[in-house]
């Protein structure tokens, strides 16, 4: 599977650090030159809503989340036209030792299995869709946060992208959404891939938490968030029925 690697043209110290780690675990991988969300002029980010983003998740949103998403969007876009699945990582990641073993079982799971999340994540509801030769497939029925590296298939690519005419939520939100896109979304242990930085403290998205949301969007987001809920419970009932 080709991999390919998220990262602005302007981040060189994080393009090095990338270059470095993967030729010690002998990876072959491409960039795909992220959209600067703080510069403004890329043509994607005529899709983010600010307005929009506000009404669902009670906040402002920075420039950079516009840019993250456009970002996923471009890997989206990647993955349709070589008609193929691939691994998309942002370029903010370690790797763990069992990368090479994982990304061969990821391989021979992708026909089946969409989308398959490869990054470290706290405990979640989740139920065990096999256990086998050491390796563990989960199906969540929470999704964690977070779109540090995972595995798309062109079918789950292309639902992604059709469900993206404007960007409304965080990326990593959007796809925590299944109602939305309505593509199961999985995950395989063990994990090879962790955050350089948990904590977020050096995103280039910058703190999400600055900046004063007006008192009625909080309720705006409770309503969404009961509403996506609900749609969530249907979307997991009816991967059920469907047999994931």
């Amino acid at each position: 599977m080709k991999i390919f690697v998220l990262s602005m043209l302007r981040s060189t110290d994080r393009r090095d650090a990338v270059s470095k780690l993967m030729a010690e675990h002998d990876l072959a991988f491409e960039f795909i030159d992220g959209v600067d969300g703080k510069e403004g002029s890329h043509p994607l980010l005529k899709k983010f809503k600010p307005n929009k983003f506000l009404v669902r998740h009670g906040r402002p949103s920075k420039p950079g989340e516009g840019g993250c998403y456009a970002s996923h969007y471009l890997a989206w876009e990647k993955c349709v036209e070589l008609d193929e699945p691939i691994i998309v990582l942002e370029d903010d990641f370690i790797l763990r030792d069992c990368i090479h073993d994982v990304l061969a079982q990821v391989e021979s799971l992708m026909p089946r299995y969409p989308f398959i999340r490869l990054e470290d994540n706290g405990p979640r509801l989740q139920k065990t869709v096999f256990e086998r030769d050491g390796f563990e497939l989960v199906k969540f029925l929470k999704i964690p946060q977070r779109t540090t590296c995972y595995a798309v298939s062109p079918r789950a690519a292309k639902a992604f992208l059709k469900s993206s005419d404007e960007f409304v939520y965080p990326v990593d939100v959007f796809l925590r959404h299944q109602n939305l896109h309505r593509v199961p979304l999985f995950g395989l242990s063990p994990r090879p891939v962790a955050p350089v930085d948990p904590t977020d403290e050096n995103s280039e998205i910058g703190n999400r938490h600055t900046g004063k949301a007006p008192a009625w969007s909080k309720l705006t987001k409770l309503l969404f968030k009961i509403k996506n809920l609900f749609l969530n419970i249907l979307t997991n009932i009816y991967h059920e029925i469907r047999g994931y």
